[in-house]
């Protein structure tokens, strides 16, 4: 194994370079090549300095003898840093000290990355070769041009330098006893370092034995490495005198500065002693205030000074707004007139206080002789009640009774009635949608069975009837007054089907105000209006023609409450159960099933239309009933139309729900490419930014729902885009609005994309209802609509 090879004692590692030394950068660089931690090809020489820059000379470089510092056996007296103590010395010495610790630390690590840097070895040895010889050339000839502008400021700073060495040789023997003390204590700590250094990589001695023989050959380098410094050495000397007259530029150069420096100080000087004038002066007058204010502070005195100028303003005013004499005798005689008033009020005071007891006794026997007359009359009621109960069970217990005995009587009385019992054929063969919805619309408006006229636009009446295919929970909305409930009622008529309306209370609360309760100690099922109306549409009479229960104000209350089962058996198919235990003689079109209770089919002839104004005393309808339904708003306003000829039968017609259905299955067949173009536009123009700005996406419910409604509005005389706009406007966009999270920059996007795309779907119409709605939604946010 080869040993690393020691620096001299007088050269110590650690050594701070100053200035007029040979750079500590450059002698690390030489350790590190012999210690095989830096490529050979690096030289002590840095490869982007050139030689002066490297190898500076100051005052201190040579010795009297005119021995240079790179001889080995000579100290370099210019390492010793000027007009430092020796404490500060120590310092340094012991921090660098410290740093080669950390740095021999890591000399495991460098070593496993001397095989890479080996292998940039030929490289960086070329391109050093190069350097030096292009600086070699370059020196001669800048040294060569500055020796003549320089000989005769070289002697004047040489006597300058010899009182320099003469000062600093004192300081060298002071440093070098301490130099020599410190160096020996770092050997004896190099060595113990040492020591441990080999324990520890006594596992790796084998792998450094192999690169034994690599050390050699960078050791061979290193003597061919010197050669080319001792000729460098050679041109080292050439170039002293330059140098030396560049370290004396430098020293004109500081002197010149301390010289300005001084100037400076002295101009200082001259300020500071203005202002020590300025501050005596101040003092002066500061003495001369003591002698007049006593101990008292300037900033007291002020204060009393303003207090007193306030003092005295405010006498002034004091003494300006005092009254005359006159004004004090009225003012005496104001206040005994107060003083006459205030007995007065007092006395009226305990008069009122006095009337006012006497009023609360007379309220308070008014009240309760309200509450014993209400008392009264509700005995009276009861008395009643209990009157029509006890004839009630009378007749129940008579067999000889004509009473209907039963759960169900409202229900059985049906049964038994001969006019639901019959079926009327119908009387009209439904030809075209589009003539019969041309039809209706007269007849609600001039026919025989309208006892006040009803307008209606023809838009309005198509959708109605799109609608009846679409669902069968409809929901007409609008101000007052618009016609909602007359709607139902006159198309029922037009087309000579049922109808029953039914108010919707505000205190509905579950299923038992809708369709009604059993009575467990009456044996008797109290029958709603509701229930009664859903039975009479299956009877015969009713069963093959439409039949409407209108729902009048149906959001007084709320609908997901009261109206849920019939929300869930419309959208299952399935019956709606009355009870879930047996309740003995049923009606005759009731479903009962052993064990399982009683339930009552709903017929499909049925549509349930509810009516909704929105106002303060109303609630809202929940996305799950607006997503089930068909959803219609009346305009405000109503536009009168004349009577043309031939659009009215002459009679009542009474159309079957055979041929509505047939009439609906053909213009489904008819228009399936119209629906199938609304569902592509929908989804390749509205669905992202729906979803993506909006969170409002189109389910399956929904494009069953294009698919009944979009036929039948184009086959009724409609067209495509009239159609998609109002299922964009009443089942999509409905969601979007009054929104508190909305953006006006997205609404506004929407429409764009509506008003640019719409052309492709129907570019004879507009999307007058979508983009209504998203320009009404704009205001609400403070945007103006272009």
């Amino acid at each position: 194994m080869a040993k690393k090879k020691k620096m001299p004692r007088n050269t110590p590692q650690t050594r701070s370079t100053q200035p007029g030394s040979v750079r500590k950068s450059d002698i690390e660089a030489l350790k590190e090549i012999l210690k095989g931690t830096k490529p050979l090809g690096t030289s002590p020489l840095s490869e982007t300095e050139p030689l002066n820059k490297a190898y500076p000379i100051s005052d201190g470089l040579l010795e009297e003898g005119g021995k240079t510092i790179n001889q080995p056996n000579q100290q370099n007296q210019n390492n010793f840093p000027k007009n430092e103590n020796l404490a500060k010395q120590k310092e340094t010495f012991t921090e660098k000290q410290r740093k080669l610790e950390e740095e021999r630390e890591t000399l495991a690590l460098q070593k496993k990355l001397q095989e890479d840097k080996e292998r940039d070895l030929t490289n960086r040895e070329e391109k050093l070769l190069l350097r030096e010889i292009d600086a070699d050339a370059g020196f001669a000839k800048r040294n060569r041009n500055a020796l003549v502008h320089l000989e005769k400021e070289a002697k004047e700073l040489q006597d300058e330098m010899s009182a320099h060495r003469s000062r600093m040789a004192l300081e060298r023997v002071a440093f070098e006893e301490e130099l020599a003390r410190l160096c020996k204590s770092r050997e004896l700590e190099e060595e113990q370092i040492r020591r441990l250094a080999e324990n520890q990589l006594s596992a790796k001695r084998e792998e450094l034995q192999e690169r034994e023989e690599a050390l050699q050959t960078q050791n061979k380098a290193i003597k061919a490495a010197k050669h080319q410094l001792e000729a460098m050495r050679e041109l080292f000397e050439e170039d002293k005198e330059y140098f030396k007259e560049k370290v004396e530029l430098a020293a004109a150069g500081r002197i010149e500065e301390l010289e300005s420096r001084n100037e400076a100080l002295l101009e200082r000087l001259e300020v500071s002693r203005e202002e020590r004038s300025a501050l005596e002066r101040k003092i002066l007058e500061r003495e001369e205030a003591d002698l007049r204010f006593g101990t008292e502070k300037p900033e007291d005195v002020l204060f009393k000074l303003q207090l007193l100028q306030q003092e005295r303003d405010d006498l002034r005013r004091e003494l300006a707004e005092r009254p005359c004499k006159e004004a004090i005798l009225r003012l005496e005689e104001l206040e005994r007139i107060q003083e006459d008033r205030e007995c007065e009020k007092m006395g009226l005071r305990v008069e009122i206080s006095a009337l006012k007891q006497d009023l609360a006794r007379r309220e308070i026997a008014v009240i309760e002789l309200e509450s014993l007359r209400n008392h009264k009359d509700a005995l009276v009621a009861s008395n009643k009640l209990l009157e029509e109960d006890n004839k009630t069970l009378k007749e129940m217990i008579d067999p000889s009774s004509k009473h209907i005995v039963g759960p169900f009587p409202s229900c059985k009385e049906i049964d038994q009635k001969p006019e639901y019992n019959e079926s009327i054929p119908p009387e009209s063969n439904l030809c075209s949608l589009k003539d019969f919805a041309e039809e209706i619309r007269h007849e609600m408006a001039y026919g025989p069975q309208a006892k006040t006229p009803l307008f209606y636009s023809a838009e309005d009446v198509r959708s109605f009837i799109g609608g009846l295919a679409m669902s069968r929970l409809h929901l007409l909305q609008g101000i007052s007054g618009t016609g909602k409930t007359s709607l139902s009622r006159a198309f029922a008529d037009a087309i000579g089907a049922g109808h029953e309306l039914i108010a919707v209370q505000a205190g509905w609360r579950d299923r038992q105000d809708l369709i009604g309760y059993y009575n467990s100690f009456e044996k008797k099922f109290y029958e709603q209006q509701f229930l009664r109306a859903l039975y009479m549409a299956g009877s015969p009479r009713y069963r093959d023609t439409p039949f409407f229960i209108v729902l009048d104000e149906m959001n007084l209350s709320h609908p997901e409450h009261y109206f849920a089962d019939m929300l869930s058996a419309l959208e299952a198919g399935t019956s709606l159960e009355l009870s879930t235990a047996p309740l003995g003689e049923t009606p005759k079109r009731f479903e009962k099933k052993e064990g399982e209770g009683i339930s009552i089919h709903i017929p499909p002839n049925v549509w349930f239309i509810g009516t909704a104004n929105h106002d303060e005393t109303t609630k809202d309808f929940a996305d799950k009933t607006y997503d089930r339904a068909y959803v219609l708003e009346l305009p405000p306003t109503i536009e009168r139309f004349a009577c043309s000829p031939g659009s009215l039968a002459g009679s009542s017609r009474r159309f079957s729900m055979e041929e509505l259905n047939d009439a609906f299955r053909k213009a489904k067949e008819n228009h399936s490419d119209e629906v199938e173009k609304a569902s592509d536009f929908l989804k390749k123009t509205l669905t992202e930014i729906l979803y993506k700005r909006f969170r409002v996406g189109c389910g399956n419910r929904l494009q069953k729902q294009m698919e009944a409604y979009i036929p039948v509005v184009i086959d009724c005389g409609g067209t495509i885009g009239e159609a998609v706009d109002h299922i964009l406007a009443s089942k999509i966009l409905r969601k979007i609005r009054d929104r508190h999270d909305n953006q006006p920059e997205s609404v506004r996007e929407l429409r764009e994309k509506i008003e640019n795309s719409w052309s492709y779907l129907d570019a004879s119409n507009e999307p007058r209802k979508s983009l209504a709605l998203l320009e009404n939604e704009l205001e609400r946010l403070g945007e103006p609509v272009s």
